[in-house]
């Protein structure tokens, strides 16, 4: 293998558009619009596995190694010239990657339920009518004076009625300015940290080695890339093919006996919670790649969070109310994972100083000895471009209704969930993260619905909850990834800024109008049940609970955030001032989390094989290790695309097969 984790520094001399064509345009098009049509049909149609769930999800993966194999290897067998280039393919894949950030629990699904939900599910028992319908601002849902356009999406459309696309329009163009606003500032934080991360601190980026190995030496004859060529290779990859191509003879055969992937918890008694005990082949060859230190402490701050909670279980230490939505198990762990996690965007910021007042010379002054002309905005844009959208996020909220004490404490904590989960990404490979608290649950905590965060700003921040909840929207891990592959290719900035923004109106376009088409085809209430019977349920009663039960500032909340800061800041101090420190400071402010509960055990396994084969071979068996590990995940990726696709064929319409996700 040719590539690995320590490249040569990146490839500064670039024509601006290169591997922006014509042809990489269409197909990156192309697969925008098919991840956002084939995954809320797979979700709420097929009921298969999910293909847009994660950060390097299947709907993007499987299509683009059929592209990278079998489409391009055909295209240069008729003429060499025809095959797309490695710039060409990585523009197709980071195309892919911001449509991924946009179907079902993503934007698109969230949204669409979170707007509507509050007219659809108000009763009686409820009261949601009385709350909330006179203090919802019309220009944000598609209600209106005809309560059929909801009651018809939910239900399906009568026979003889058209679907109702003018109620729509008003309340989508407001709600995508938003969408296009914060896409933007990502996109502006990235550009201003790009070197900062890239060549500076050298974050290793984990997740973009697939598509990197799959399109290495794209030019050269044949179907597969080089590393497809090691018989290691092909022994990581035919472990995972064989147990789906196995468990897929039980889509046919009654009784057959499936191989099990996850097994039973285990437990050190009543108060603690269980151990999952999950194998997930993507999370096992990603950890291969993240430092043994970062990968170490995901799994031991793990298992320190199962001791603390079933501390606090025994002890009683009860928060009331309990877990906010979309937090952990305890909200004592929630709102310490959320103090190191702002100490972890606060700390890289500091050490970045130097690197930030350069930008700021170079977009205020306009300082020739700082060099920004590789990047995909100049300084000056997305330095002003973030302040401009910041502004303009601010007056949207304020105008939704959440006041300005609201305000001061939720869009700080938005950028600082989207830093930190971005920093944990990059760093710490994670396919499956979400933050341990989000910015609605600061705001209200912080501030206590006694007097100041009353109905108005609470509706406000239910209704939010549409575009900021499940965190897979983080159009800032994408955009980063985005970025440091055009570092390890000779891929234009200016070709990836254009590319990414046809990508996102591509899939914006496809997602939302077809998951409204399909809402009133056969009814979003027959769709996919978490997202139209649940979350867009859940911010509403939530909000109506704490109406009903008001507090004061929770200051037992806030002493715990002061505590998860103050440790955070000492594994900081630590890991910094000693270099023998074993302890990343990168896995506690995750600690909690439940998708990092279910994948420890794999990051384990991955962290024990790694600090294994360094001791016996060093660096050297490790880099002979890494097609092994590579094949368990495109393996793996391969066997649940085959899987999907015998679910379309064969068991259409709510009979398909789960197989993969937290």
């Amino acid at each position: 293998m040719s590539q690995s984790l320590s490249d040569p520094p990146p490839i500064t001399v670039r024509h601006p558009y290169a591997g922006l064509t014509l042809r990489s345009a269409c197909f990156g098009l192309a697969l925008s619009a098919l991840i956002n049509i084939a995954a809320p049909y797979s979700k709420h149609f097929l009921r298969s596995t999910y293909l847009a769930s994660d950060f390097m999800p299947l709907g993007l993966v499987f299509p683009f190694l059929l592209l990278v194999t079998l489409i391009n290897g055909t295209l240069k067998a008729l003429r060499s010239s025809w095959g797309l280039t490695r710039p060409e393919l990585i523009v197709v894949f980071a195309m892919g990657l911001i449509a991924t950030t946009i179907p079902t629990i993503g934007l698109t699904g969230t949204l669409i339920t979170t707007i509507t939900s509050p007219f659809y599910y108000a009763t009686s028992e409820n009261g949601w009518a009385d709350l909330f319908h006179d203090i919802i601002p019309p220009w944000l849902t598609p209600a209106g004076e005809n309560e059929a356009v909801i009651r018809w999406f939910f239900e399906g459309l009568p026979k003889g009625q058209a679907i109702p696309w003018q109620a729509w329009v008003m309340p989508l163009l407001w709600w995508l300015s938003l969408v296009a606003a914060v896409f933007f500032s990502c996109v502006c934080l990235i550009v201003i940290l790009r070197k900062q991360w890239i060549e500076q601190e050298r974050l290793p980026y984990p997740l973009v080695e697939v598509p990197l190995l799959m399109t290495e030496q794209a030019d050269q004859k044949g179907f597969f890339p080089p590393f497809m060529r090691s018989k290691l290779f092909w022994t990581g990859f035919s472990i995972p093919c064989f147990i789906v191509f196995w468990n897929i003879a039980g889509f046919f055969i009654p009784h057959w006996p499936s191989i099990a992937l996850r097994g039973q918890p285990i437990s050190f008694g009543r108060e603690f919670p269980g151990i999952p005990i999950r194998i997930y082949f993507p999370v096992l060859g990603f950890a291969y790649l993240i430092n043994v230190h970062v990968a170490f402490s995901i799994w031991f701050f793990y298992l320190l969070s199962v001791l603390q909670m079933g501390l606090y279980n025994r002890f009683g230490l009860v928060m009331k109310p309990g877990p906010d939505p979309y937090s952990t198990q305890h909200p004592a762990l929630s709102w310490q994972g959320f103090g190191a996690m702002t100490v972890l965007v606060l700390w890289g910021l500091w050490i970045s100083r130097e690197h930030l007042i350069a930008v700021w010379r170079k977009a205020r002054y306009k300082d020739p000895d700082v060099d920004d002309s590789d990047e995909m905005l100049s300084y000056r844009t997305a330095v002003f471009g973030f302040f401009l959208t910041l502004f303009y996020l601010i007056a949207w909220l304020y105008a939704s209704g959440m006041s300005v004490l609201c305000l001061i404490l939720f869009v700080p904590a938005v950028y600082i969930i989207y830093l930190g989960i971005t920093r944990v990404v990059v760093e710490g490979g994670l396919v499956f993260v979400r933050p341990p608290l989000l910015p609605q649950s600061f705001a209200i905590f912080s501030l206590g619905t006694t007097t100041q965060v009353t109905l108005t700003p609470l509706t406000s921040m239910a209704l939010n909850y549409g575009w900021f909840s499940d965190i897979k929207a983080t159009f800032i891990v994408a955009v980063a990834h985005a970025s440091k592959m055009i570092d390890r290719a000779r891929v234009g900035r200016k070709a990836i800024l254009l590319a990414v923004l046809a990508s996102l109106a591509m899939a914006l376009t496809c997602s939302v109008g077809y998951t409204i088409y399909m809402g009133y085809k056969i009814g979003a209430y027959n769709m996919d049940r978490w997202l139209f019977q649940s979350a867009g349920r859940l911010p509403f009663t939530n909000v109506a609970s704490k109406l009903r039960n008001p507090f004061d500032p929770d200051f037992q909340r806030l002493i715990f955030m002061g505590i998860g800061a103050t440790v955070m800041a000492g594994l900081t101090f630590l890991r910094y001032r000693f270099t023998w420190w074993p302890l990343a400071p990168l896995g506690y402010p995750i600690a909690g989390v439940q998708m990092v509960r279910n994948t420890a055990l794999t990051i384990f396994i991955a962290w024990a094989f790694k600090v294994l084969l360094l001791k016996i071979g060093g660096n050297r068996l490790y880099q002979r290790a890494l097609p092994f590990f590579f094949g368990l995940m495109v393996g793996f990726y391969t066997g649940l695309g085959i899987a999907w696709i015998v679910d379309f064929f064969w068991f259409p319409g709510e009979q398909g097969h789960y197989l993969y996700g937290v």
